[in-house]
């Protein structure tokens, strides 16, 4: 059977960057999603409140 050598330092280094690059991405990914569900909700909440006060001036006109 053959052992599999450790990896290299500088393997070790390169998986770390890549890593931290990746969960960089992720983290800025992230927030822009955030930023949208924000936007999302607060379109949705606009609607409701028109919708409110349509509702609420035709309840005054009849």
């Amino acid at each position: 059977m053959t052992d599999t050598p450790p990896p290299l330092d500088a393997d070790l280094d390169e998986r770390e960057r890549r890593l931290q690059a990746d969960a960089e991405d992720a983290r800025q990914t992230l927030n822009r999603a955030r930023s949208r569900y924000d936007q999302i909700c607060e379109e949705l909440r606009a609607i409701r409140i028109e919708r409110q006060e349509r509702a609420a001036a035709r309840a005054t006109t009849s």
